[in-house]
């Protein structure tokens, strides 16, 4: 995944302020907030000599824009809602790290793309469902298990091989039944 240089990225300010109309405070280190009644193109901004600024323009849009790291700590919770797309992009590493139970749930299709390897982990069950299910490797694969191994097929089951094929058991039981549980 490609990220954006900072020019492409950043919104454009939407300056457009006519003589006075415009109300700017500076301070003697750089700090400026400015407050532009121009008609049409209302603004209110808060800027930091480090480049860092928040504005709101006249149509409710808020921009923050922030040149170093930021951090925010709530005391409390906290509901994000967004109704129109969503974009979150990280140009280095990431890590989510949830203290107790989650639940994601998605109303459309989803997919997960990763560039290198992929691992899932569970320290307890682990468990896939669907319609249909795909899992396909473009090299090996490899099923392990330290326990039973119980495969159920309600329909016909079709095993194909362009090379050997080896079954290894002390025994095996051919044509006998059992019930296992479909998830």
């Amino acid at each position: 995944m490609a990220i954006e240089r900072d020019e492409e990225r950043l919104p454009e300010t939407t300056f457009n302020a006519k003589y006075s109309k415009v109300n700017v405070t500076e301070s003697p280190g750089g700090h400026r907030i400015t407050m532009d009644d121009t008609d049409g193109s209302k603004r209110y901004r808060v800027e930091h000599p480090s480049g860092t600024y928040t504005e709101i323009s006249d149509d409710g849009k808020a921009v923050s824009v922030c040149v170093a790291n930021k951090q925010d700590y709530l005391k409390g919770g906290l509901t994000l809602t967004i109704q129109e797309n969503g974009d979150i992009k990280i140009g280095g590493h990431a890590r989510l790290s949830i203290g107790a139970g989650a639940h994601v749930e998605i109303g459309g299709d989803a997919s997960i793309a990763v560039g290198g390897d992929a691992l899932v982990h569970a320290h307890g069950n682990l468990k896939m469902a669907g319609g249909d299910v795909y899992i396909g490797a473009r090299g090996d694969m490899d099923l392990n298990c330290s326990g039973n191994f119980n495969l159920l097929v309600g329909g016909t089951t079709n095993i194909a091989s362009d090379g050997n094929m080896t079954q290894s058991a002390p025994r095996i039981d051919l044509n006998k039944w059992h019930t296992y549980l479909l998830y």
